[in-house]
């Protein structure tokens, strides 16, 4: 994952696949962010898993993130109303975490789970 350059200070990609699945995990109905299960996405990034993240980022022109995140949701969720909050929830994260400018949050969701 590439270093973000954010006004002079630069930040691993790793922090910001971080921030970006903890505020994707936190949203109700995920069931998980790429291959983590919503409730081990920071173990296994601090593990040094070889697992996809699921998350993809890449600075525009204008400075500005264009982000995207593969999830699982739980069935019986509303996928457009999850996809949103998720939205929200990322662009906010990056914003207030990191002070940078959010172009825009692709959700992808990749799978249903069911509940046990």
């Amino acid at each position: 994952m590439t270093d973000l350059n954010i006004d002079g200070t630069i930040v691993s990609g790793a922090v910001a696949e971080i921030i970006i699945c903890m505020a994707a995990a936190e949203v109700e109905g995920i069931a998980s962010v790429g291959s983590y299960g919503a409730g081990s996405v920071v173990k296994g990034l601090f593990s040094g898993s070889k697992e996809d993240t699921g998350i993809e980022f890449e600075t525009g022109a204008d400075g500005g993130l264009s982000i995207g995140v593969h999830v699982e949701a739980f069935f019986g969720y509303a996928l457009p109303d999850i996809a949103g909050k998720i939205r929200t929830s990322v662009a906010g994260a990056v914003e207030s975490q990191l002070g940078a400018k959010v172009d825009r949050v692709d959700v992808y969701v990749d799978g249903i789970k069911f509940a046990e």
